[in-house]
């Protein structure tokens, strides 16, 4: 398996510029999202096991459908 990380920033548009969000496989093989506020050094994780992993993807896909 390898180390993969995925790294996203938010949008100026948002005022979320200074933000990001992780998005890796940790070592309980879960998929955790850490999400980091660079301006208060605030960070938050959370972790789902695969069923709810592709559950979390699916409804993503649903919010991006809605998007214009």
């Amino acid at each position: 398996m390898a180390n993969v990380k995925l790294l996203f920033y938010g949008t100026e548009k948002t005022d979320s510029a200074n933000m990001n969000l992780q998005c890796f496989n940790n070592i309980a093989n879960e998929l955790s999202i850490c999400i980091n506020d660079n301006d208060t050094s605030n960070e938050l994780i959370i972790s789902f096991d695969k069923e709810t992993s592709i559950r979390f993807s699916r409804e993503l896909r649903k919010q991006i459908a809605l998007m214009d």
